[in-house]
């Protein structure tokens, strides 16, 4: 199938890789849950009874998205190895989505995310990079990742902190347009 693969258009290929790894109908579900309970708690605690859904919201739901987006890419590459012996079927694993191209979608996605960021201003792309540079320091395991995978409690909490981190991106689209701060209480 990877020979036939060659021939098959891209946008064809990146379907059949969306719809395996990356549904989006899930996903946009969860992202829009997700990103409207950080943003709905952001704006009770700093705007009670007042409720602004503009361009800063929209890019935030986007670049949710896309963070994990671009999470699932970089997991396509520490996992490939053992994708390759555990799911032989599997779009990447079989060649159909190759890791060369997913390298290209993964840097496109980032430099959407930072020029959206950077559209809302400077606090939106900060709390942007801190994603970012987070997602790339989960990718290498933090440079530790022997030492990780011998404490796999320690493994699993530390790749948990991207959720908080995500969260506190969507706090900053409220929080500094508005004059806040980074303290809620």
């Amino acid at each position: 199938m990877a020979t036939q693969a060659v021939h098959m258009p891209f946008l064809k290929r990146f379907k059949l890789y969306l719809d395996e790894r990356f549904p989006l109908a899930t996903h946009l579900v969860v992202v829009i849950a997700f990103f409207f309970s950080s943003y709905l708690l952001a704006e009770r605690l700093l705007r009670p009874g007042e409720s602004i859904f503009g361009m800063p919201a929209i890019a935030g739901m986007v670049t949710v998205l896309f963070s994990l987006f671009f999470l699932r890419v970089l997991d396509e590459f520490k996992d490939y190895e053992k994708d390759l012996v555990g799911h032989p079927e599997r779009i990447v694993s079989q060649g159909i989505m190759p890791l060369s191209e997913l390298t290209i979608i993964g840097w496109v996605v980032v430099g959407a995310m930072l020029a959206l960021n950077a559209l809302v201003g400077l606090h939106a792309l900060a709390a942007c990079l801190i994603v970012i540079g987070f997602a790339l320091l989960m990718f290498k395991d933090f440079f530790v990742g022997d030492w990780l995978n011998k404490h796999l409690v320690i493994y699993a909490l530390t790749h948990q902190l991207i959720t908080p981190l995500i969260c506190l991106y969507v706090y900053t689209l409220v929080a500094f347009p508005t004059g806040g701060g980074w303290n809620p209480l």
